[in-house]
This record gives structure tokens, C-alpha cells and sequence, in this order.
């Protein structure tokens, strides 16, 4: 695939790049990437570097997601580019086409993928240029878990070790003690000790599946073996190279507190106050808050509102200490607190310096750890073990790069749904 992008070290980062050699076509909406075909290797971790690059100068970091959705069901496959000014427009972004989705299984995954995987290997073998220059390029898997576990070859929500950078064990049971022992679990909050991934292990898994997905071989792998990789990964992205999106985080989470609260006064008051707490908060979340659900999926809180849900947390801790006081009042309105403090940093796309991405780390742990000893119940779910991820440089750029900032240039209720 042959491609021009202007860089974040050029003098606008909107303007159309200019040098020869590529076949991209800019009109200041976006980009149309038109290539042969090509390959590579599947277990390339990262970015070859092409015939006069200079290995000095930093990889141009192309995010890769997909987007389900819309009255027909389809899937909008795209690049954005994290490492320039205003990572989130969506005129930044490159858009590889939609595709008409019925079914979401593996098949269909598979399906889609097949039409552009092999241009993509070939970018990262062959690089871009940026103002005529040669450039090696960096790709960055981002997007929802489910997205990323599939495309990954991870068995997802249903995984042993549910992590897509570690290999910390989902929870502890009467059978895998020595399992929690060798890799860690991440019910342990920020005292896990999950291992890195590496690209080696995904690179045998793909060999290991050639024929088909490991429950269909004569000697399945057992978990300690696949590490809850059980099918040929449809690219293999190294794990320091698949962030996942702010926006996800914070949708998963802020529901999840909200549940933790409701399940809290369930567990000291019984039902009957469970109704009526939950009146209670959604008259506050709808009045004082001003939000109210989406009128899809079972009525969730979605995108700005779910943001302003997470500053107005406190709030609902108000109306805990009124109706269940007590340690768990306490606690909870203590994780209210220290998620208010992370949301800075997850709901903009900018430069984060060193000082402020280790108070992040320190806050995230608190707050998982905060909830853990404050409800016996509480169980670290894929994305709040996410929080305790240890980034790289590149994976944190990633992370603020996409659908954060300027999130109103979006004329559609999906993330890609307006191509314009």
C-alpha cells in the first residue's frame, strides 16, 4: 500500500503532503489509500524499516479500528494517525472501506478482514512517505474488546487470562492455585503479576492453527499452553501495540460504579430499597446530571453523557450517605473522588508528560484497590484492569489519539458513522 501523510513535524498538519511516489488522494476530508496487493510475514512485531528511512526519526503510528453499527448493520474499517495535531478529526482519518455485516461471529471477522489485511502487511513492510521522505510505520490496534480479543485470536469475555497485554489469570478457584501462583490473577488489583505478552507465543499459536481454531484439533492446547489465544490471530500486532479506546474505558467503568452502588444498598437494605435507590439516582442523573439513557441497547449511557456522569459522580455518593451509610458509603464515594481525577487524562487527545502519566498509574491503583477492600464482592473486569496496564510511549499516544477531543465534529451516533 503506497501512501502519503503529512506528519506531526510538518507545518500543518491538515495540509495535503506532497513528494512522489504514492497514490493517496486528499480533498480535506480524509484519505483514499487505492494499493496492490502485498504481504509479509504475519509475526512482524514491528515496523520494518523500508530502503532510506532514517531509523532516527519516530515511526509514523497509524491507529487501526473498525466500527459496527448503523440501521444496516455494517462494519467502517479505518486508520487514524496518533502522532499529529488533532489525532481525533476525522478528516486525519483514512477510511478502508464498509462492509455489510449480518452475523458477528468469526466467520464474518474473517470475512471482512481478508479484503484488507494483505495491503496492510505490506505498509508495514514498506512504509509511507511523509514529505517525500521514507518512514517506517507503527500500527496500532485500538478499538473495543471484543473487536481487539477477535481480531487477536483471544477467546475474550469467556477467557482464563481475559488481559490482552498480560498473562494474569482471570480469578482465583478451587482448581487453579497453581495456575494464580505461576501467572498471577488480576483480582489482585495493582499487586498482579500477569507477564507481558510476547509475539513469539502469538506467532506459534498461528502455526499451531493453520487447520482451525484450537477446540477443533485431535490435542486441543490446554490454557497454561494457548494463554487464551485458541485461534489464528488475523494479524499479529505486538501487545505494547494495541491501546484500547479512552472512550470504552470510561463507558464500562462509570456503568460499573453505578451498578456497585445499586448492588451495595441491595446487599445492606434488600430490594425494596434497591428500587427505590435506583429511582432516586436516575431522577439525579437525569435532572442534576443532565443526561438521559440511549434508546438502544437496553437504555446504556453512551459518549459525552457517560463523561459528565463521571464528573457528576458525587452525586450519586450523596445520595449513598443518605440511604446506606457506612463503610461502603465511604469507599465508594473515596473511588468517586479518584475516578473524577483520572478522567482528565482519558478524555483528551494530547501530549501527556512523564510526571502525569505516573500519577495516573498511582491514582488508577488506588482506585482499584479502593474498590476491592471496599466491597468484598467487587470483581476487576478487563477494563478496569486496564487502568493497572503498563503502557509504552506509544500505546499511551494511542490511547489519547482517538474519538476523545473532538468528538463533535461527529455527525453520526457511531464512531465512523458520517464519512464526510
Amino acid at each position: 500500500m503506497a501512501c502519503q501523510v503529512a506528519s506531526h513535524d510538518a507545518p500543518a498538519a491538515d495540509e495535503p503532503a506532497g513528494g512522489g511516489g504514492g497514490r493517496t488522494s486528499t480533498d480535506g476530508g480524509g484519505a483514499t489509500a487505492s494499493s496492490p496487493r502485498g504481504g509479509q510475514g504475519a509475526g512482524d512485531d514491528a515496523a520494518a524499516a523500508p530502503a532510506g528511512a532514517d531509523p532516527a526519526k519516530p515511526p509514523v503510528q497509524l491507529c487501526f479500528s473498525r466500527d459496527k453499527g448503523g440501521r444496516t448493520s455494517t462494519v467502517k474499517a479505518f486508520f487514524g494517525r496518533a502522532n499529529q495535531r488533532h489525532p481525533s478529526c476525522v478528516g486525519h482519518s483514512i477510511f478502508l472501506g464498509v462492509f455489510p455485516c449480518k452475523t458477528d461471529d468469526h466467520v464474518a471477522l474473517e470475512a471482512i478482514c481478508a479484503v484488507w489485511v494483505a495491503d496492510i502487511e505490506e505498509l508495514r513492510a514498506n512504509g509511507v512517505q511523509v514529505r517525500g521522505e521514507p518512514r517506517t510505520v507503527q500500527v496500532i490496534l485500538t478499538g473495543d474488546y471484543k473487536w481487539m480479543t477477535a481480531f487477536s485470536g483471544h477467546s475474550g469475555a469467556c477467557a482464563g487470562m481475559l488481559c490482552l497485554w498480560c498473562t494474569a489469570v482471570a480469578r482465583p478457584t478451587a482448581k487453579n492455585a497453581a495456575m494464580v501462583k505461576h501467572f498471577g490473577c488480576i483480582q489482585d488489583a495493582s499487586r498482579y503479576a500477569g507477564r507481558p505478552r510476547d509475539v513469539a507465543h502469538a506467532v506459534r499459536m498461528c502455526v499451531r492453527y493453520a487447520a482451525g481454531p484450537n477446540g477443533s484439533l485431535v490435542r486441543p492446547r490446554a490454557l497454561r499452553r494457548h494463554l487464551s489465544i485458541e485461534r489464528r490471530s488475523l494479524m499479529v500486532i505486538a501487545a505494547m501495540d494495541v491501546a484500547p479506546m479512552p472512550l470504552h474505558m470510561t463507558l464500562g467503568i462509570t456503568i460499573a460504579l453505578m451498578e456497585l452502588a445499586v448492588e451495595a444498598v441491595t446487599f445492606s437494605l434488600g430490594e425494596t430499597a434497591e428500587l427505590a435507590f435506583c429511582t432516586s439516582m436516575g431522577e439525579i442523573l437525569r435532572h442534576d446530571a443532565g443526561v438521559s439513557p440511549a434508546p438502544y441497547f437496553g437504555g446504556t449511557f453512551e459518549g459525552r453523557k457517560c463523561h459528565r456522569i463521571g464528573r457528576k459522580l458525587g452525586l450519586v455518593a450523596d445520595l449513598m450517605d443518605g440511604t446506606a451509610p457506612g463503610p461502603g458509603a465511604v469507599a465508594r464515594r473515596r473511588a468517586c473522588s479518584l475516578r473524577r481525577g483520572l478522567l482528565p487524562t482519558l478524555n483528551r487527545a494530547d501530549t501527556v508528560s512523564d510526571d502525569e502519566f505516573a500519577q495516573f498509574g498511582t491514582d488508577a491503583a488506588a482506585f482499584v484497590d479502593g474498590l476491592k477492600a471496599g466491597f468484598a464482592w467487587f470483581s476487576v473486569t478487563p477494563k478496569i484492569h486496564v487502568l493497572l496496564g503498563r503502557y509504552s510511549e506509544q500505546g499511551l499516544e494511542a490511547l489519547h489519539g482517538r474519538f476523545i477531543q473532538d468528538a463533535a465534529r461527529y455527525t453520526s451516533a457511531t464512531f465512523l458513522g458520517s464519512c464526510r
